[in-house]
């Protein structure tokens, strides 16, 4: 007959904390260390049970100092402890932490210590200095102490470059071409030429779908036409949105770099509040800079100066399609092929006459 066993579970929130190495903005993120611990034992269940907890706090300890180990010497985190098993005869513990994964919830950046980031290499580890490597703290308070250190220290920065006139200059014109830019981007990214192709191509695997369903099951040459055009439709989509999102990724990724500089240059362009905006993305909370309005005069410029192209645009638009018009009113004799005006009655070469 089998011992008996007391299990216990337990579950200890930890707040990791860091600066984000694409947008330099503090994170928080709250992550989760799960801790079951299995005791069998020969004697009374108090004592069991007791032995259980301590165990279960030493599970909860060992993975805060296997954080922290692999915070100092540039190691990825992972999910399970690869210690986790028998820690002594009869005592059993596998803990694990979840939650460290999660982007910057402004700039969606993965740091290189996240094990979802498959790309990083030792390399990107060593190279990160210590600001990014996650701090750990098992209460509220002093991660908010952290918090507040490092938004200060910010903000700080922010006014000293106020203090120089020509940065501040420097800034605008940042901010007045990022602006810019980032509606150029904005309308590149509606007007991918594969969208079009996608939703042509959608529209052509319908009805070649339709016209399958619609086939008797005894037509086997028809049906095997069919299917087979159906296969080449689906094979263009897919090479079609693997296309689509890949340029899509890489416009959205240029936005978002030029939205990160934006935040601080317009900040020492127009100045900042003291207070910070808190962008939350499932368990991780990034503390952002709130600059100032950009002036009105400004933004108007901005639409002035992008309607006007607009403008233009449609108008050569306008008068291609005038052309193109035109182009099409002329007309041609069935008879010998001869180019007729418009208004011609009779062919001039040969004679004939124009219905």
């Amino acid at each position: 007959m089998s011992n008996p066993r007391m299990i216990t579970n337990t579950s200890k929130k930890v707040i990791l904390a860091y600066i984000c190495s694409r947008c330099n903005m503090p994170i928080h993120k709250v992550v989760t260390i799960d801790v079951k611990t299995q005791i069998v034992y020969g004697f009374s269940a108090k004592n069991a049970y007791k032995e259980a907890e301590e165990t279960t706090k030493e599970g909860v300890d060992r993975e805060i100092k296997r954080i922290e180990y692999c915070i100092n010497n540039n190691q990825v985190l992972t999910s399970a402890n690869k210690d986790n098993g028998m820690l002594a005869p009869g005592a059993f513990c596998d803990s694990y932490i979840y939650g460290f994964e999660t982007e910057c919830p402004f700039c969606s950046n993965l740091e290189p210590w996240q094990a979802t980031n498959n790309s990083s290499t030792k390399n990107d580890l060593y190279n990160i200095i210590n600001t990014y490597h996650p701090a750990v703290f098992q209460d509220d308070n002093s991660a908010n102490r952290w918090k507040d250190y490092c938004t200060f220290a910010i903000i700080a920065n922010i006014h000293k470059n106020r203090e120089d006139a020509k940065i501040i200059d420097q800034a605008k014109k940042y901010v007045y071409d990022s602006i810019k830019e980032i509606q150029i981007l904005n309308d590149q990214l509606k007007t991918i030429p594969e969208k079009e192709e996608i939703e042509t191509l959608s529209k052509k695997l319908r009805e070649q779908e339709y016209i399958n369903s619609n086939i008797g099951i005894f037509d086997i040459k028809r049906k095997n036409k069919i299917k087979s055009e159906i296969k080449v439709t689906k094979e263009k989509l897919s090479d079609l949105n693997i296309a689509l999102k890949a340029k899509s990724s890489e416009i959205s990724n240029h936005i978002t770099d030029i939205k990160v500089s934006l935040l601080k240059k317009q900040a020492i362009a127009y100045g900042a509040k003291d207070s910070f905006d808190v962008k939350r993305k499932y368990n991780s909370y990034a503390y952002l800079l709130k600059p100032n309005d950009i002036p009105d005069e400004i933004t108007n410029s901005i639409k002035n100066e992008t309607n006007e192209k607009a403008s233009n645009t449609q108008n050569n638009n306008t008068d291609t399609t005038h052309t193109q018009m035109k182009s099409s009113d002329i007309i041609y004799c069935r008879k010998c092929g001869f180019k007729l005006l418009p208004e011609s009655t009779f062919c001039t070469k040969c004679g004939a006459k124009i219905d």
